[in-house]
């Protein structure tokens, strides 16, 4: 049972998200003796110069736009097509401006929609309602009734942005930062320049010996739809003293839908001082949107010693609990390749993930930051390619979509949502080939673990038993949880489970594939393999992840291969994916310069333990029930806390691995929730939740006993099983300021809630101290007549009031 106590529950004070879960896996002794180095500090790599990252002389042009050009963000569509609908009327036009090829998924950041006066609510799929999504560059809008021609307006304020980031005179930027550019081209984005035509940019440069120039060209399109590039040449010269050469030049439609790789010989000038000069020349008639694109721009050298030639490889495992692989106790052969990797590689016992979902999860793994400061933080890949490495990312999880800014910072990032374990193989394996020469950092995700759980034969009835001959072929979460409310048989529950056990197997082979062609390329390979959460089994009477923070969940795999190899030592001390961060850092001897909320993990692997290792781990966010927050206490205790509810959990995973007896009723929980206040840096301590339920607009005062810390509003996505993904450009159905305003009095001693349109809603009240609600006054106005009401206990254990049409 959880724990309540009456209405003074502890509060967890923080900007409402969500929460997580975690699976423990027992703790073996060490098998191996600790790491003894070296990691990558020492690189036979030739210099390379990344040229978007190095400031030049620049000569743009103010604007590649017409004289007749004007720049709008309101846009009035005169006439739509109808089209079929399951329930409402749906009608398409042509977006009058261009969008990402996945704003099919997302809204377009700032975009709204408005028919007349009336504001119509983005929405991914059609519901019940008028919505609005964008479908293959059109506006797909569904309502009730045809609208009227011309009363269907967009509005979008982030073009005129766009407009002007492309126009040098408009952009406000010096040189070196308006040519810095990141495009996306279908599923693939690249980091590199800009140079409208016509334009040139010069470096002086050194040449390494065995010099190569290499870019990857495009067109940026201008984001209005109102006219194109006819084409763009760029050239690349060399200036040798007095001795200008044009060595390579190259066209640019006006419409490109990939990058084209462009490479050039510049050996002839190897260990020589020139001035590298790229222009980009009008191709036939004018310039008008002329907006050439050149994608991670470098020239780079033959190693001084390939055998040293460093190479990160970092995987990222969708949906992988660890207790299901062999290295990890699993009684079924599902890893046996993942096994013998682990058996020379450092093993991570005790890791949890920060979340049981995929995005706060892997963007905690690539910053090194917990996940509500990750957001715009520097990914890890940006560190490295500012190092002078190669970097890329080959994704297949719609969650790790450029949107979000996992690919800044990459010379490629390449999201692909179908991409089986074995292509994503064969393009890490190519990606490293033609890197081969430098200094290469790539992260690499597998969604195979993740639902369907399609593995190919001879993978797919491998763990099957007794196979469920009704089991559809396809399915999904919802579906099986469907199955759970009705009749879901331990026959179907034990073919799920076979055929994720499936996908796993699978996925370690193509691993084991990848492991040995990057071993065939020598060098220095450093290999890190993590997950980014679990998945449940009905451990907790639940199915699939994001809706608990138990450890089935929230416990990740974390192996790490130095390039001698490990030895197969295990670490029992607990850490977190936040650590991966500053180990690679650390293994590669480079100084980040940008925040790392995780510790690097060489000094464990080396088998030096400190109290500095004594922290407690976050665990939370998640989406598919009610917030909580979990903290990890030195690797023993699991506290949990609800925010809407302030039901508390506590677990011993060394005596309750599985966490099945809740101690929070029999334990002082002080030094827990001091511990989640640390972690998270936010208050946690006893106070009061009020769930009020107002039909009248006064405001209300209520007097406290004793002074609060702080009161406020729970945010009212918190309380909701099921919150909205405001990632994605959903928008919750009630907000904090729909449910009202709280302002504290200088004393601390009340405060007044003003009720807005929506006043149900819960309040919370922090104190230092438990304090009881009796005799607490509240004061409120109805039919022009103040009264005074006293909190008093209820029947069922809690305190509130009611009176006339007001009550808690």
């Amino acid at each position: 049972m959880n724990r309540k106590v009456g209405i003074a529950f502890v509060v967890l004070v923080v900007v409402a998200l969500a929460v997580v879960a975690a699976v423990l896996i027992g703790k073996p002794k060490p098998a191996a003796p600790p790491w003894a180095g070296p990691g990558l500090e020492q690189s036979g790599a030739a210099p390379a110069y990344q040229l978007d990252l190095i400031e030049g002389r620049y000569t743009l042009p103010d604007t590649n736009l017409p004289l007749s050009f004007t720049s709008t963000s309101e846009f009035v569509i005169d006439s739509m097509r109808s089209t079929a609908g399951k329930r409402l009327q749906a009608f398409v036009a042509e977006l009058p401006f261009h969008v990402p090829d996945t704003a099919k998924r997302f809204k377009p950041v700032g975009m709204r929609v408005f028919v007349g006066d009336e504001e119509i609510p983005f929405s991914t799929s059609s519901g019940s309602g008028s919505s609005w999504r964008i479908q293959q560059q059109q506006l797909l809008l569904t309502h009730r009734v045809p609208p009227k021609p011309g009363s269907v307006r967009i509005v979008h304020p982030n073009l005129t942005r766009q407009v002007n980031r492309l126009t040098f005179a408009a952009s406000g930027l010096e040189p070196f930062e308006f040519v810095q550019q990141r495009l996306l081209l279908k599923d693939r984005s690249r980091e590199g320049i800009m140079l409208p035509a016509p334009g040139d940019i010069e470096w002086d440069l050194t040449l390494p010996e065995g010099a190569t120039f290499r870019t990857f060209l495009a067109m940026i399109e201008a984001p209005l739809r109102v006219g194109r590039s006819d084409g763009v040449n760029v050239v690349l010269t060399i200036v040798d003293g007095e001795e200008e050469t044009e060595i390579g030049r190259r066209n640019i439609q006006p419409k490109t839908v990939d990058f084209e790789s462009w490479v050039v010989d510049l050996s002839q000038w190897g260990g020589k001082e020139v001035t590298v000069r790229l222009s980009s020349k009008i191709a036939k008639k004018d310039n008008h949107f002329d907006y050439a694109f050149l994608g991670a721009p470098v020239i780079s050298g033959a190693p001084k010693d390939p055998s040293k030639v460093r190479r990160v490889l970092f995987v990222g495992l969708d949906t992988t609990r660890p207790d299901h692989l062999g290295f990890y106790g699993y009684d079924k052969a599902t890893s046996p390749e993942l096994d013998a990797f682990a058996s020379d590689a450092i093993v991570f016992d005790r890791a949890w993930a920060p979340a049981p979902r995929t995005r706060p999860s892997f963007r905690t793994a690539t910053t090194g930051r917990w996940p509500l400061d990750a957001v715009g933080a520097t990914n890890i890949g940006q560190v490295f390619r500012d190092n002078g490495w190669a970097t890329g990312g080959h994704v297949a999880n719609i969650h790790l979509n450029p949107r979000f800014g996992f690919d800044v910072g990459f010379d490629l990032w390449r999201l692909d949502v179908q991409a089986t374990a074995s292509q994503q193989v064969d393009r890490a394996l190519d990606f490293f080939k033609v890197n081969s020469q430098r200094d290469t950092f790539l992260f690499l995700h597998f969604m195979d673990p993740h639902l369907f759980y399609k593995a190919p034969a001879p993978y797919n009835d491998l763990f099957v038993d007794e196979p469920d001959g009704t089991l559809p072929k396809v399915f999904n979460r919802w579906q099986v949880v469907a199955w759970g409310k009705k009749s879901l048989t331990d026959k179907r529950k034990n073919h799920i489970e076979a055929l994720y056990n499936a996908e796993i197997a699978y996925t370690s082979s193509e691993l084991d594939r990848l492991f040995k062609g990057l071993e065939a390329l020598g060098g220095q390979n450093l290999i890190v393999v993590h997950s980014d959460h679990g998945e449940e089994f009905w451990d907790h009477g639940g199915f699939e992840h994001n809706h608990t923070l138990y450890d089935e969940l929230t416990r990740s795999v974390l192996v790490v291969r130095p390039p001698t190899g490990g030895g197969g030592y295990r670490v029992d001390t607990p850490v977190s994916l936040v650590d991966i961060g500053a180990t690679l850092f650390d293994m590669a001897g480079i100084d980040a310069g940008v925040p790392q909320d995780g510790q690097s993990l060489r000094p464990l692997m080396e088998g030096k333990k400190g109290d500095q290792w004594k922290r407690p781990l976050q665990s939370a966010f998640l989406r598919y029930d009610r917030e909580r927050w979990a903290v990890i206490v030195e690797g023993r205790h699991k506290y949990i806390l609800h925010t809407g509810s302030g039901d508390e959990e506590l677990y011993d995973l060394d005596s309750d691995p599985k966490e099945q007896e809740n101690l929070a009723d029999s334990t002082d929980l002080a030094p827990y929730r001091t511990a989640m206040a640390n972690a998270y840096g936010v208050p946690v301590g006893l106070g009061w939740r009020l769930r009020l339920n107002f039909l009248r607009f006064d405001p209300v005062k209520f007097v406290l006993p004793k002074p609060a810390v702080e009161a406020g509003i729970f945010d009212p996505e918190s309380l909701s099983a099921h919150r909205s993904n405001l990632a994605w450009g959903e928008v919750p159905k009630k907000s904090r300021a729909d449910v009202g305003t709280v302002e504290l009095s200088d004393d601390k001693m009340s405060f007044v809630f003003t009720p807005g349109p929506s006043a149900g809603g819960v309040l919370y009240v922090l104190f230092d101290e438990e304090v009881a609600p009796s005799g607490s006054l509240v004061k409120l106005k109805e039919d022009g007549t103040t009264k005074e009401m006293e909190l008093k206990e209820l029947k069922d254990g809690n305190f509130g009031w009611k009176e006339g049409a007001n009550g808690a």
